[in-house]
């Protein structure tokens, strides 16, 4: 019987403290989401587009930079860390004699997505182009 409620305890434990790695593991999902999406509504914009047309598909921009002869430049930026969990656990053996070992790795890479669009003096675009670097 004290081995039966052990064991339950020690399973609500083991998901409690799943639950409180979920939300940062949510985040870093929300993260890498919002970089994916820049990415796929950016490939929208054509070259004549007006800055209320890139703003109803992007929004608003990050930056917004002027340069020679009247143009402007909207940049639009994003980052993700996206982190691999590894891990191997004698469970088994914890559960039925009270000891146990575990071993893991982790390992984390940060993504940036950065678009810059260059309006003309008449506030249309003339150029557009994005970057992806990974670190």
């Amino acid at each position: 019987m004290k081995l039966s409620v052990f064991a339950l305890l020690l399973t609500f434990l083991i998901m409690l403290s799943g639950c409180a790695s979920s939300e940062t593991h949510r985040n870093e999902l929300a993260s890498t989401q919002e970089r994916q999406e820049l990415k796929k509504e950016s490939q929208k914009i054509t070259k004549g587009m007006s800055q209320n047309e890139v703003k109803n598909i992007l929004g608003n921009p990050d930056m917004v930079t002027n340069g020679k002869d009247g143009e402007e430049s909207w940049v639009y930026s994003k980052m993700a860390t996206e982190v691999s969990l590894s891990k191997d656990s004698g469970g088994a053996g914890f559960l039925l004699i009270g000891g146990g070992s575990s071993a893991g790795a982790e390992h984390s890479t940060n993504k940036t997505l950065t678009v810059i669009i260059t309006f003309d003096s008449n506030k249309k675009v003339i150029s557009y182009k994005y970057n992806e670097n990974q670190f």
